[in-house]
């Protein structure tokens, strides 16, 4: 077995172009040369690769790498590279070297640097002529078509230095009909961390050749006749490339002949959660060789993907088997091999003729810790005799490192204003940038999986607050409200890495106390009486106690009252109750229409009984709310509450007004939000069309325990729901708006036009008079009263407005004046609209004196930072939505004349606001630089 892990410098494309009249010429030259083959051509694969020169941002060092035919008498000395527009340069070759094998393939380097006259985005290219012959999917005359690579590059301060992709396999690869072929391009960083910085993707793509013309930096086209590899698969095959590891697999050749393929590797930063930019994209051509021999790939058998814990080591045992016997070579790429500290690749001894193995160690430190896992390049190529066609097999394996688990969280006090949390200072805190602490109330069995980081919304806890990841405290205040007394609190704590890097650790051990004393309870919230105006409800509650404390204070409680509509707005409805007394009658309540919500306040005071001290306040619960409607010859009745307690347990019972008295006539089963029922008048035989009203009433039955205490049944009943024909809401739509209209036009006022289809179904009420428009400015919040108008319209247009941003629900009025339900509700939302300029003149002149947006849609902030050629800070500022920069730096005064670049965060006024990132450049001009006047 032979084991090894090259160390191929990083690559940059470049483009190189002939004169149009100079390639026939040459040509007929080289096929003189030899003897007139058609092998006198030579270019059979290539890629660019670019890094920044960190002294200065403008200015980039690439290399670009030509894999070209030993066969040929051409030989590539020098190349012309194009940088965009009509700018090229004449490149000279710094080495060729032959590489291993029988393919006569060597490989030609090329290095040279651009410095680049602005920030913004550029295409670095080359155009070769001519590609080697006898190319089976590139048409009839291959040997006529130029090559075309390319990178394109964003060159943007804000977003830090960057080095595109390197490659190290070979774009140059042997395959057999018949059998699978694998390639991957084992992409790697020259700063040694580049798969955790930045996130890649991988396309596969067409060959491209130079653009006609007699233009030294013409462009690109598409090659005439160009066929995939998927025509040249044998029948049920596949071919492609995955997008995540960048495996190429061809399954399987059915001809043998040279192929040329291309793909490009995207190459994204993070700039916050969710939000990516692309910053590369590098495009390489590469040629796979497909003979008719026998031999069969290998077989490599890798670990799973997993995740390792920094400063913790990794091992695992790498293994190939080749089904012909012959020597392997096991070889690494990229990922940790290229990282630092760096993972080692070690051959194990013996092992029978055509087997090989290798350990994986790893032990990443406390920098290693990202977001995105290591991609770990493992190949299995064998070695035919006399020179036999090679065959490999390739695979991806994904490493994450994450950190270790905050130690010994424990809570050290427990009062009613303050939990007090310790832990040992953070072994990654210096990498770290903080400490994230999480909250539940009640204990659970949740436990992280061995690579799961952080603390998901499916545990239960809350995010409470964070602090820098050196600290060892976090005093929990609960947002200034009391802890429940008798109840247990439970805590989570864990790291995060910062961006763009990211990453997270593993949670630590959960840590929970309990909060002294025990807090009363609500126990029933039931309806009494139904009524618009004498409706009653009873209310009770378990006594509660404040433990050593009820020796020093007094205690009394406080009920209050909201209802559904306003959830928020509770009304005290009684006061200093005796801590003896648990029961409560609210009387003279609209029971018919609203739902009443309780909320009851244990109150601590002093022995005088007058000076409150401490306020808590119990779980707020609802009295059940029974809904019914009519549809056909039966009625659909819900039921819906929230309450503290269980009402899973039992049975609910439905009730029906049968000759003026309320008579069971079923039970079901209920949710823990609610319940339904199908009442088809199967009871008594009564029919929906001999009694209209049907009235119901639904007692809902549960459970509750309370501290340590055995669980007690709780019984309420709902108001008395009569059902009968009612109006139905209408169906409302909303027509959008036409942001290409909007981009050329810029308006400063908007409108909404709304339009609704009325329901005409047959348990619909048919006396309508009116409808009525609501209104709410954002995706949440309390609808108000539009407008009313007539049941012949059925169009409204909301009119002069500074911002499309709303939602509507609309309800239709009957002669009697009762309102339907709320219709579907309809957002808008306003475009994303925002054209910066790219000059200003700040001589005061009253004319492009500041930068303020061309045209934008109503925004809510922008935050806007400057920067110079050479990536420095020179001002920022959040104030201004419309920016209005005067041409000034962070300390007031005028910058030089020149080119400068921006970026701005945007976030427009709309449903839901995701930052937007604007990114240019502007030129200064007519200004002096000096004080402000």
């Amino acid at each position: 077995m032979t084991l090894s892990t090259p160390q191929i410098p990083a690559a940059s494309r470049v483009r190189h172009s002939l004169n149009a009249w100079l390639a026939p010429f040459l040509t007929l030259l080289v096929l003189l040369a030899a003897g007139g083959s058609a092998t006198a051509t030579h270019i059979r694969a290539g890629d660019i690769q670019a890094s920044v020169d960190t002294t200065n941002l403008l200015r980039y060092n690439f290399v670009m790498k030509l894999y070209t035919d030993d066969r040929s008498a051409l030989d590539q000395t020098e190349v012309k590279i194009c940088f965009g527009g009509t700018t090229f340069r004449t490149i000279q070759r710094e080495s060729k070297v032959p590489l291993p094998g029988c393919l006569r393939v060597s490989l030609n380097t090329y290095r040279f640097s651009f410095i680049f006259a602005a920030p913004g985005t550029y295409t670095v290219s080359f155009i070769g002529n001519n590609r080697n012959g006898n190319i089976v999917n590139l048409g009839n005359n291959p040997i006529d078509l130029s090559f075309y690579i390319e990178t394109r590059i964003l060159i943007d301060a804000s977003l830090g230095p960057n080095a595109t992709p390197s490659f190290t396999q070979p774009p140059i690869q042997e395959g057999a009909v018949g059998r699978r072929f694998e390639h991957t391009p084992a992409t790697n960083n020259p700063s040694n961390r580049r798969e955790p910085l930045d996130s890649l993707s991988f396309q596969v793509d067409d060959p491209l050749q130079g653009q006609l013309g007699g233009a030294e930096c013409a462009g690109s086209a598409p090659i005439p006749g160009y066929t995939s590899p998927l025509v040249y698969t044998t029948p049920g095959g596949t071919y492609g490339m995955d997008p995540i590891t960048g495996v190429i697999t061809w399954n399987a050749p059915a001809s043998p002949g040279e192929y040329n393929i291309a793909y490009y590797v995207y190459e994204y930063r993070k700039l916050g959660p969710g939000v990516f930019i692309e910053i590369s994209r590098t495009r390489r051509d590469m040629q796979i060789t497909i003979t008719g021999s026998n031999n069969r790939p290998p077989t490599l058998q890798l670990p799973a993907d997993t995740c390792v814990v920094a400063n913790t080591t990794l091992t695992k045992i790498i293994r190939a088997t080749d089904p012909d016997g012959h020597d392997l070579t096991l070889a690494g790429f990229g990922g940790p091999l290229f990282s630092s500290p760096a993972a080692t690749l070690t051959p194990v001894a013996g092992g029978p003729t055509g087997t090989a193995a290798a350990t994986f160690s790893w032990t990443p430190d406390c920098s290693s810790v990202a977001n995105q896992p290591y991609l770990t390049t493992l190949s299995a190529e064998d070695t035919p005799p006399n020179c036999g066609t090679r065959l490999s097999s390739n695979r991806v394996w994904q490493i994450r490192v994450v950190g270790p688990p905050p130690q010994n969280l424990r809570p050290i006090t427990s009062s009613f204003r303050q939990v007090d949390l310790q832990w040992d200072p953070y072994v990654c805190g210096s990498t770290a940038d903080s400490i994230r602490v999480y909250r539940r109330e009640g204990d659970s069995p949740y436990q992280p999986g061995p690579c799961e980081t952080g603390v998901p919304a499916s545990s239960g806890y809350v995010y409470i607050g964070s602090v820098a990841a050196t600290a060892t405290a976090f005093a929990d205040r609960n947002n200034g409200r009391r802890f429940k007394r008798g109840s247990t609190y439970c805590y989570l704590i864990y790291a995060t890495w910062p961006v763009p890097r990211g990453g997270a650790s593993l949670a630590s051990q959960k840590a929970c106390t309990v909060i002294p004393g025990l807090l009363p309870v609500l126990t029933n919230v039931t309806v009494d009486a139904t009524d618009p105006a004498a409706g009653a409800v009873t209310v009770k509650w378990t006594q509660g106690n404040f433990g050593v404390l009820a020796t020093i204070y007094t205690e009394y409680y406080r009920l209050a009252r909201a209802t559904r509509d306003a959830p928020t707005a509770f009304t005290v409805v009684a006061d200093r109750i005796a801590p003896t007394d648990t029961t409560f009658i609210d009387r003279n309540l609209d029971t018919e229409g609203q739902q009443p919500i309780y909320r009851l306040e244990s109150v601590l005071a002093l022995l005088d009984g007058v000076t409150e001290v401490e306020i808590d306040t119990v779980q707020t619960a609802t009295s059940p709310r029974l809904e019914g409607r009519r549809n056909g010859a039966q009625i659909e009745l819900t039921w819906t509450y929230d309450v503290p307690w269980d009402n899973t347990t039992r049975l609910h019972y439905i009730y029906r007004r049968v000759g003026g008295t309320f008579t069971l006539i079923d039970s079901v089963q209920a949710t823990a939000t609610g319940g339904a029922y199908t009442d088809r008048f199967t009871f008594r035989g009564i029919s929906i069309s001999q009694e209209n009203p049907n009235c119901y009433r639904i007692l809902t039955r549960g459970t509750y325990v309370v501290g340590t205490r055995q669980p007690a049944v709780t019984q309420n009943f709902s108001q008395e729901r009569c059902v009968r024909n009612e109006p139905c809401p209408p169906v409302l739509a909303l027509a959008p708006p036409d942001c290409a209209a909007e981009a050329a036009t810029c308006p400063t006022t908007f409108s909404n036009v709304l339009t609704w289809t009325p329901d005409a179904g047959p348990a619909c009420a048919t006396d309508l008079v009116s409808w009525r428009v609501y209104f709410r400015p954002g995706a949440t919040g309390d609808f108000t009263l539009l407008a009313t108008v007539p049941v012949a319209q059925l169009t409204y247009t909301h009119a002069d407005l500074q911002t499309r941003l709303g939602c509507y629900t609309i309800t239709a009025v009957t002669e009697s004046g009762i309102e339907s339900a709320q219709s579907n509700i309809v957002c808008q939302d306003n475009c994303e609209l925002f054209t910066l300029p790219n000059i200003i003149t700040p001589n005061l002149d009253g004319r492009n004196d500041t930068f303020v947006p061309l045209c934008a849609s109503p925004v809510r902030r922008v935050a806007f930072t400057v920067y110079n050629r050479w990536g420095v800070k020179v001002y920022e500022g959040d104030q201004n939505p419309r920016i209005e920069w005067n041409g000034t730096g962070s300390g007031g005064r005028r910058l030089a004349d020149g080119t400068y670049f921006y970026r701005a965060e945007v976030e427009f006024d709309v449903l839901n606001p995701t930052p937007r990132f604007f990114k240019g450049w502007v030129e200064l001009a007519g200004s002096s630089v000096g004080p402000v006047n």
